[in-house]
């Protein structure tokens, strides 16, 4: 990318940030917005459709941050350390995030009228197809469901992480979703690491 092109573009994404702490995102304006991030009109359109396509500018910049975690910790499904490998890599992303950063949250909360779900399940279907040994694999029935149970679980846990969870750590809450997510409920121990008990 051209570097006058994304310094608009990173002038444009802080004035979204700063202006989302303020107001709703259906209550900010594209002039406005350029007026506080310094450029003109021309300036905003010439990088961006409109707010939404700001953020989901945005999403693709932390999709693909994701992504990068997720190669670079390596193959989680496979080995003996499966649960505390899952645990780490959910911690790290949970520590990762930050909680708060208005996009995130205008996002999460579904004011963006971006597709997350789906979104998302891209990104888990691409990883899955890697650690099935290529990403020109056909997905089966399983993979399909599997995209979208874990991204589905992983939206609900970062809204949690993001909206509710101020007195807990990144661990506990990857600790806690690894178990329900790798055992189901069936297979919990009897009790939590929060309620006396070590998994």
């Amino acid at each position: 990318m051209h570097k006058r092109r994304e310094t608009s573009r990173n002038k444009l994404q802080h004035a979204l940030r700063e202006a989302l702490c303020e107001q709703p995102l259906c209550q900010l304006s594209i002039e406005g917005l350029s007026r506080q991030a310094g450029v003109t009109r021309q300036t905003f359109y010439a990088n961006y459709a409109g707010l939404q396509d700001m953020l989901s500018a945005y999403l693709d910049d932390f999709l693909a941050n994701l992504e990068e975690m997720r190669r670079a910790s390596g193959c989680i499904t496979t080995g003996d350390d499966v649960e505390a490998k899952f645990t780490a890599h959910v911690a790290s992303i949970l520590r990762w995030i930050d909680r708060d950063d208005p996009r995130l949250r205008t996002i999460l909360s579904g004011g963006s009228g971006l597709d997350l779900q789906a979104r998302f399940a891209t990104l888990f279907e691409t990883l899955m197809r890697l650690e099935r040994g290529g990403e020109d694999l056909p997905p089966t029935p399983l993979m399909r469901t599997k995209v979208y149970f874990f991204s589905g679980a992983l939206l609900g846990v970062m809204r949690f992480w993001v909206f509710h969870a101020e007195d807990l750590d990144a661990e506990d809450v990857a600790n806690s979703f690894a178990l329900l997510a790798m055992r189901g409920f069936s297979n919990l121990p009897a009790a939590f690491p929060d309620e006396g008990s070590s998994p």
